[in-house]
């Protein structure tokens, strides 16, 4: 194999493994009643406070749905995350208060969600420039729920070395 070929190659896997994958928890693979808790761990995402309730044709996807029976769910991220959403189902006209921490579990960002009763909240670190551990979703007890919870991990320093590499190789082969 010549130099520019193996330097494409290079540049191709460094670049599929910088591009960092997100993950959805649908609550769909879980059963109702059941805890949410650590079902998710091995995708990065573990809740505490949530409880899997089907709520049929209620849930933006499928037929389930994570819900708080003590006004506050949890998700704590094993992988730093840039880009977090969720959509909710509101069933009182009351807000959620949805608090966003950084590696050091400081307060990044509060958000007040209104009184809509369904909606899609996001949040990107491109906005503050930081990445974060976990956030938490408070509310009424037994009155909210969150379905299609989304996040995106940073991707790894190792990856982002080897895509650098990757294209400083097809520039010094480019030159010569």
């Amino acid at each position: 194999m010549n130099f520019r070929l193996i330097s494409i190659l290079a540049l191709g896997v460094a670049a599929a493994a910088a591009h960092a994958i997100s993950f959805t928890a649908d609550f769909d693979s879980l059963s109702d009643g059941t805890a949410v808790g650590s079902a998710y761990a091995a995708d990065g995402i573990t809740f505490s406070g949530a409880t899997v309730k089907n709520v049929g044709v209620g849930a933006y996807s499928g037929t389930n749905v994570a819900k708080s029976s003590t006004g506050l769910i949890t998700a704590t991220f094993s992988k730093t995350a840039d880009t977090v959403s969720f959509r909710y189902i509101k069933t009182v006209n009351a807000a959620l208060t949805v608090t966003v921490y950084d590696l050091n579990d400081e307060v990044v960002s509060t958000s007040t969600l209104g009184k809509n009763s369904k909606g899609t909240w996001k949040y990107n670190s491109i906005q503050t420039g930081d990445i974060y551990s976990k956030i938490t979703i408070a509310g009424t007890a037994n009155a909210f729920s969150v379905d299609d919870f989304t996040v995106a991990p940073v991707p790894e320093p190792a990856s982002m070395a080897a895509l650098g590499v990757g294209l400083l190789a097809l520039r010094r082969r480019k030159k010569a």
